[in-house]
C-alpha cells in the first residue's frame, strides 16, 4: 500500500508507512468510498438504461390506449347513426303507407269522404273512429275501395251496400234512402238530358289534349299537368257535372269555347 504522505510502498496490510509512520487507514477508506461512489454511479447509470429501454414500450402502450379509445367512441358513433337512421326510415315508410292516394278530381275526392263519414273504421283497434278522419292503414285501404268505385261511376247507395258487404262498420241511424232518391234523382235527370257523372267518359272522349305540349292526343288517356292540359280539362268538366245544370252537348260546347280541342 503507497503512503499518500511520502510516496512509500508499504506492506498491503500494514496500517503505518513504515518511512515516516502516517497512518494508512485513510487511503484505504478513501479506495473503499471509491469503490461505493463507482457502485452507485453503475446503479444510477443501469437504472436510466433501464427507464430509457421502457419509455418507447410505455409510449406504446399510451398510443395503443388512445387508438382503442378512439376506435371504439367512432363505432359507438357508427351504431347510433345507423339506429337513428333505421327509425327514420321506418317512421317514413309506415307514413307513406297510412297516406291515402287521392285522385285528381276534386269532385271525387270530396264524395270519397262523404260517403266515408257514414262508417266507423273497421279495423277494430280504433275505438270505432269515423272513416273519414281516422288516419290508420286499415282506413286508407276503405277510403281507397270508396274511391275506385267512384271513379268507376258507381253510385253512392251501391257503394255503401258494397262497403257493407265487404267492411261492415255502418254507423247506427244511416239510412240508405235518402241516397236512393239521389240516385233516382239521377235517373231523372238523364232522362231529362242533365249530365251526371255516368257521362264523364263520353264528354271526355269528345276532345284531344288542348294543351299542345305532350303525345297523347285522347283527354281520355292524357294525365298532363300542362296549363290548360288534360287535369285541368277534366276538374272543369268534373265541375260542370257537380252543377246538375247542363247537358253532355253544353258541358261539350262549353268546355271547347274555354279550352277547345274538340275532335
Amino acid at each position: 500500500m503507497k503512503c499518500q504522505k511520502c510516496g512509500n510502498q508499504n506492506d498491503a496490510d500494514a496500517k503505518y508507512c513504515e518511512q515516516c509512520g502516517n497512518y494508512l487507514l485513510d487511503n484505504s477508506n478513501k479506495s473503499y468510498n471509491r469503490k461505493i461512489r463507482n457502485k452507485k454511479r453503475e446503479n444510477e447509470n443501469r437504472n436510466t438504461s433501464n427507464n430509457k429501454s421502457l419509455k418507447p414500450v410505455i409510449t406504446a402502450m399510451l398510443s395503443l390506449k388512445s387508438i382503442w379509445i378512439f376506435t371504439s367512441v367512432f363505432l359507438f358513433a357508427l351504431l347510433l347513426v345507423g339506429i337513428y337512421s333505421s327509425n327514420s326510415n321506418r317512421y317514413n315508410q309506415d307514413n307513406d303507407r297510412f297516406i291515402d292516394e287521392r285522385s285528381d278530381n276534386p269532385v271525387i275526392e270530396a264524395k270519397v269522404f262523404e260517403i266515408a263519414s257514414n262508417f266507423a273504421c273497421g279495423c277494430g283497434s280504433c275505438n270505432e273512429e269515423s272513416l273519414d278522419i281516422c288516419k290508420c292503414n286499415f282506413a286508407v285501404d276503405e277510403r281507397q275501395f270508396i274511391r275506385d268505385y267512384l271513379e268507376q261511376n258507381k253510385n253512392t247507395s251501391d257503394i255503401i251496400t258494397a262497403m257493407i258487404t265487404k267492411y261492415g262498420g255502418l254507423k247506427p241511424g244511416v239510412s240508405l234512402m235518402k241516397y236512393e232518391e239521389t240516385n233516382k234523382s239521377a235517373a231523372q235527370a238523364t232522362q231529362s238530358g242533365i249530365a251526371t257523372f255516368s257521362d264523364r267518359s263520353a264528354i271526355y272522349s269528345a276532345f284531344k289534349c288542348p294543351c299542345g305540349q305532350c303525345n297523347i292526343d285522347e283527354l281520355t288517356d292524357c294525365t298532363c299537368n300542362h296549363r290548360n292540359g288534360a287535369t285541368d280539362v277534366k276538374k272543369f268538366i268534373d265541375t260542370k257535372i257537380a252543377e246538375n245544370r247542363f247537358s253532355v252537348e253544353q258541358i261539350i260546347d262549353v268546355v271547347d269555347k274555354t279550352y277547345g280541342g274538340k275532335k
